[in-house]
């Protein structure tokens, strides 16, 4: 662990590490849909005007960048596993969006396996599939412990996931 300078104002606080701002978390929000609605009106304004997507990638990449900086804050420091699978789950669904083009695979990844350690399998089967799918599970043996852990999400889900990659019970083990 990190031993972080705690800085506390009105609506956030600040995590300093050797006198620089590294993490933040909001402390009041004001709009609970206020970045579902921005990322909404950067898709729009996207499919109106071609010319002005690299904005638009830049405005979606903070919000991205903001959703995993949420989950890293929560995740480890503060032990509130089930909201950071969440927010990695919403960075990855941000990077991942075509406008983006490219596959967050370590926000899915990370959302994928907090939520297998909380139970919620279908989250973990969410996002474990999403790696299947751009082929992130490939044969070998460094990977032998991210193939169990599809294995367990995709089997506990109801009814089972149903993916392409091949899997045997030996991978739960």
């Amino acid at each position: 662990g990190r031993n972080l300078e705690t800085l506390k104002y009105p609506a956030f606080t600040a995590y300093l590490e050797n006198d620089k701002i590294v993490l933040w978390t909001i402390d009041v929000v004001y709009d609970e849909k206020a970045l579902d609605k921005s990322i909404e009106a950067y898709l729009k304004a996207a499919s109106m005007e071609e010319k002005i997507i690299p904005k638009v990638r830049e405005g979606l990449a903070k919000i991205g960048s903001f959703y995993l900086n949420e989950a890293q804050v929560i995740y480890l420091p503060q032990k509130r596993n089930k909201e950071a699978a969440i927010s990695y789950g919403k960075s990855y669904d941000v990077f991942s969006l075509p406008v983006m083009g490219r596959i967050d695979t370590m926000s899915a990844y990370n959302a994928g396996y907090i939520s297998i350690m909380e139970e919620d399998f279908e989250n973990a089967a969410k996002y474990l599939g999403e790696l299947e799918k751009v082929g992130y599970y490939k044969d070998g043996d460094e990977l032998e412990e991210e193939r169990r852990l599809f294995y367990v999400a995709m089997t506990r889900t109801k009814p089972p996931y149903r993916g392409h990659l091949v899997l045997t019970p030996s991978d739960s083990e």
